[in-house]
């Protein structure tokens, strides 16, 4: 597969920005998306982080999860997006990206 990042695609609640996002498809053609969320503020904040990934010519696949950073540092998380049988074996390529909301 080839993916095509949207990285710095951070929202802004309270000090919390995505920092980076990466991909790599799974051996059983999933896609787990790895981002970095950033924390400006000097206090512990909580966000949601929604991860996206769009399958060219198929579907776009929508994770969410509650976040919280301590203030002034950063917390890695690996979201595993669950493709549909059909198209983890067809999909050349997809597009993924990350925010905070």
């Amino acid at each position: 597969m080839t993916a095509v990042g949207l990285a710095g695609c951070g929202g802004f609640l309270g000090g919390l920005e995505v920092a980076s996002v990466e991909s790599r498809t799974t051996a059983l053609g999933n896609v787990e998306v790895s981002v970095v969320v950033e924390n400006t503020a000097g206090s512990s904040q909580t966000g949601e982080l929604v991860t996206q990934v769009d399958v060219e010519g198929g579907d776009t696949y929508t994770e969410r999860q509650e976040v919280t950073v301590p203030g002034n540092a950063e917390n890695s998380y690996a979201v595993t997006h669950d493709l549909s049988l059909s198209e983890s074996l067809t999909a050349d390529s997809y597009e993924y990206n990350a925010s905070i909301e």
